[in-house]
C-alpha cells in the first residue's frame, strides 16, 4: 500500500477519522453543548446512507449504530428527533428544487 503525505499528515489516518466527526466534535465543543443536547438536525442528504452515517459520525450513536438509531427515533417534522423538516435534497433538491441555497 502507498502512503502518501498530505499537509505534514499521514491520508490513511486521515481516512480513518472522517471529515463529519472532526467537524461535529468542533462545532459541539464550540456550542458547548453535547449530541444529547440536539433534537432536531439539518443534515446533507445526497443518499439516504449519508443521513445515516452522518447521523453516526456526528456522535448522536455509535459507529455501526445508525440504523438501530433511526428505528428507535422519529425522523419526521413531529418527531423526537426531526430531521431534514424541509424535505431535504431527497425529498425536496432531487426532485426538480435543486440547490443549497433554497434549502
Amino acid at each position: 500500500m502507498i502512503r502518501q503525505s498530505f499537509s505534514g499528515r499521514n491520508i490513511m489516518s486521515t481516512w480513518r477519522t472522517p471529515n463529519t466527526l472532526r467537524a461535529s466534535t468542533t462545532a459541539f465543543a464550540m456550542a458547548g453543548v453535547k449530541p444529547e443536547d440536539v433534537d432536531a438536525v439539518q443534515l446533507y442528504d445526497c443518499y439516504t446512507i449519508t443521513v445515516l452515517l452522518t447521523i453516526e459520525q456526528s456522535g448522536f450513536c455509535g459507529v455501526g449504530e445508525g440504523l438501530r438509531f433511526v428505528r428507535e427515533h422519529d425522523l419526521s417534522f413531529r418527531g423526537n428527533f426531526p430531521c431534514n423538516t424541509h424535505g431535504g435534497m431527497l425529498g425536496a433538491g432531487q426532485a426538480g428544487f435543486a440547490g443549497g441555497m433554497s434549502m
